[in-house]
């Protein structure tokens, strides 16, 4: 039960830290341009596909299963 509980504590975490990042990232972008910028959300989608892309090729190991 504990290893669920720390599982389900990690994954939270990770999704809180990511969810503040992109609030953290409108904030600036809006006070300092003052223009509202939804490209946030297209752009994490690049380096997402990009890091799937190294990943799958070898290049890039992290995040990756172990060999």
């Amino acid at each position: 039960m504990s290893s669920l509980t720390y599982d389900l504590t990690l994954a939270g975490l990770s999704v809180g830290a990511a969810a503040a990042l992109t609030g953290i990232g409108l904030i600036v972008t809006y006070r300092a341009t003052g223009v509202l910028n939804f490209a946030h959300g297209a752009i994490a989608m690049v380096c997402a596909y990009v890091l799937r892309a190294l990943v799958v090729d070898g290049a890039c190991r992290c995040g990756g299963p172990p060999r």
